[in-house]
């Protein structure tokens, strides 16, 4: 009993303290807003907004309203930036938005006990913070669909160990379907890897043809969509409220956020944008960031230890680290993404906890511990924006800012490094590199065959 109270103690913590804030909601909403404004989000006046705007583009789409234009339904006229596909839902009620946040919530919160389950006190305490980060809450506040992503790969993480043969595929199907509902979770098709070379064919060009059927069905609807995904500036309320250039710490990460911000800083405090000294900050800038992603990745790639340290971790976890590190990875590169995407980083958090207490080199262990503590960090990040939010307090928020950037690309690079090391001793490679050998050696058998010949 005890060990299973531990092993299940960050969803029963979680349970818990969704319970207080729907508490606080409920009785004191005052309260409820002013914590989460505290933590770095903005609240609307009321939750899951989110949710309610995908019932709201669903009810509008059946009344012939062309919602990629606008969207009356909703309470703040978004125009319809998501997957066509959720337009075909049946007309949902606005008044079950409620109930289905509390239901979305509670779901993803009772998942932690499968992706993030406790053996270890660190396990449960950078558990709790990642799980109750700025991160997550604005994601759980808002019912955010990255939510219903999470659960289509806890869902597959689940099926794809306990199938086998030919119907271990089937667990490809949930991140497929997340692709189709969401486009970015298109990097899960990574996973295919770890399936020997018939299986990953079948699955891969099932995967790919669903696309293109898709693609085919709806590619203008695809298109509008596309233009109507926010995108995001560097800066807002940085420099204080009568600051046009408003803020570089926005609830945004991505590769574009460092450059971006560094060009309009430079735009702010030099009355020439275009000087030389501006180009050479870019180049330098462009120079470091390349750096601290390609390094970590090929340190990862090229050691053997680290590569077998992964390739050891059970099947569930290596899948949902290889999930995380694929959606993390390819959102932070493709460009900008809103913090609440960053909920997939508890896909990646277990897995490197585990990695930092293998029988492994110190240098290994210390690496996923250093990458377990930056995580947690940059899950935070957006609650030690609010807490310098003075004016006073510019140059320590710049200098935030500047760490998190910073940050984000060494994170990113190692995540890369996870998938190479994954690609590398994944089933498919190792195939690969069997039949490669078998070739070289029945192509050099008749030249060494002749050498002996002529020796003889």
């Amino acid at each position: 009993m005890r060990g299973a109270l531990v092993r299940y103690s960050l969803p029963l913590a979680g349970l818990c303290i969704f319970t207080a804030f729907a508490t606080l909601y409920a009785g004191a909403p005052y309260l409820y807003t002013e914590i989460l404004t505290g933590l770095g989000i903005e609240p609307f006046r009321y939750p899951f907004l989110d949710g309610q705007y995908v019932l709201a583009g669903a009810e509008c789409w059946h009344f012939g309203i062309n919602v990629y234009l606008s969207d009356p339904c909703d309470v703040l006229n978004r125009p319809h930036g998501y997957s066509p596909l959720w337009l075909r839902l049946p007309v949902i009620p606005m008044s079950m938005t409620i109930p289905l946040g509390v239901g979305l919530a509670i779901i993803f919160i009772l998942s932690l006990a499968v992706v993030a389950p406790v053996q270890r006190g660190r396990e449960f305490g950078l558990g709790l913070l990642a799980a109750t980060s700025p991160m997550v809450l604005f994601a759980l506040e808002r019912a955010n669909l990255d939510l219903i992503v999470f659960l289509l790969v806890v869902a597959a993480g689940v099926a794809w160990p306990r199938l086998s043969g030919g119907w271990r595929l089937l667990a490809y199907g949930p991140p497929l379907l997340a692709a189709l509902l969401k486009y970015y979770p298109l990097t899960l098709l990574c996973l295919t890897l770890r399936e020997w070379s018939r299986a990953f064919l079948v699955a891969t060009a099932a995967s790919f043809g669903a696309v293109a059927v898709f693609i085919a069905a709806f590619h203008g609807e695809v298109l509008a969509s596309l233009h109507n995904i926010p995108g995001g500036g560097y800066a807002t309320r940085m420099f204080g409220a009568d600051n046009p250039a408003e803020t570089y710490f926005i609830d945004n990460f991505g590769a574009p956020v460092l450059l971006g911000g560094a060009d309009q800083l430079m735009t702010i405090f030099t009355a020439l944008p275009d000087t030389l000294a501006h180009r050479i900050v870019r180049i330098s800038i462009i120079i470091v960031t390349a750096l601290l992603a390609v390094v970590p990745a090929i340190r990862m790639a090229r050691t053997s230890a680290t590569r077998a340290s992964i390739a050891q971790l059970s099947p569930r976890r290596s899948f949902f680290l290889v999930s995380g590190a694929a959606l993390i990875a390819g959102c932070f590169f493709a460009g900008q993404s809103l913090n609440y995407r960053g909920v997939h980083l508890l896909f990646v958090l277990p897995a490197f906890l585990a990695l930092s207490e293998r029988e492994a080199g110190q240098q290994d262990r210390s690496r996923f511990w250093w990458m377990s503590l930056v995580i947690v960090f940059l899950m935070w990040g957006d609650c030690f924006r609010t807490w310098l939010s003075d004016d006073s307090l510019v140059l320590a928020r710049l200098g935030l800012w500047l760490i998190r950037e910073l940050l984000w690309w060494w994170l990113a690079g190692s995540l890369v490094g996870v998938l190479l090391c994954f690609a590398l001793e994944a089933p498919l490679c190792h195939e690969l590199r069997v039949r490669f050998d078998w070739r070289n050696r029945h192509r050099l058998a008749p030249a060494q065959h002749h050498d002996n010949a002529l020796h003889r």
